[in-house]
């Protein structure tokens, strides 16, 4: 597997070159701690971008936060989401902020579903993340210096501060332990709905309606949901 260095090297030797020449950059490549794969090259600048992944071995989240089922679909959603954070930032800031050179990855709705644009191995906890960037050009001649700012710094930082779990903040640590604690009471509940022969579960202040047809958002000023008494229920959950 080639290393970094020689990924870095690559790129410096196709300044100027046609967009073609990108083609060269697709296989993997070993950072410190991850390794990058270009996985398809866009064929010119104004094609689709470009399809990369990050694979890291030991990206050290505790095993709990994947071990069942559930909690690993959450943790893997919780992690796409703070990734495509993360790119927001960088944009906001000013980095990659046109499609020349933009990062981008898998937006998530309001659902928690298993996608494949982000995944956790349940055994031994490697992570693959797919994600998606505009290899820089000016017309179509490669520029270098640009695309080595989009791998080394842009792609580099976002895999090193959001996918390996001693580099998140305490703030985020403890998001992602709340997102388990969801996760494990959301399980609980719907093993309680078929032991209780219930077809669904609303918690009482619930926010139902939607901000519009195409929003995942509560509808501003809505009434919260409240059970007639005759159907309360009540759970005891683990959290």
């Amino acid at each position: 597997m080639n290393s970094a260095e020689q990924m870095k090297s690559q790129i410096r030797s196709m300044n100027g070159r046609g967009y073609p020449n990108y083609r060269a950059l697709k296989g993997e490549w070993q950072f410190d701690g991850f390794v990058l794969s270009v996985d398809h090259v866009q064929s010119d600048p104004f094609a689709s971008p470009s399809s990369l992944s990050v694979h890291i071995a030991k990206p050290n989240f505790p095993r709990h936060l994947y071990a069942h089922k559930a909690q690993r679909i959450a943790l893997q959603d919780a992690l796409m989401r703070m990734f495509g954070k993360g790119i927001a930032c960088q944009t906001h800031d000013g980095s990659g902020s046109k499609t020349n050179g933009k990062v981008s990855c898998a937006s998530c709705c309001q659902e928690v579903l298993e996608r494949s644009a982000c995944t956790i191995d349940p055994d031994s906890g490697a992570l693959v993340l797919c994600f998606n960037a505009s290899f820089p050009a000016r017309g179509r001649s490669i520029l270098a210096g640009n695309m080595i700012d989009l791998i080394f710094r842009q792609i580099v930082s976002l895999v090193e501060r959001y996918l390996f779990y001693d580099h998140l903040s305490d703030d985020e640590k403890r998001y992602l332990q709340k997102v388990y604690e969801l996760s494990v009471d959301q399980q609980k509940i719907r093993e309680e709905l078929e032991s209780r022969n219930l077809v669904a579960f609303v918690s009482n202040g619930a926010i139902l309606p939607r901000e519009s047809g195409s929003s995942d958002l509560p509808m501003k000023d809505a009434v919260p949901f409240v059970s007639a008494p005759g159907f309360e229920v009540e759970l005891d959950l683990p959290y």
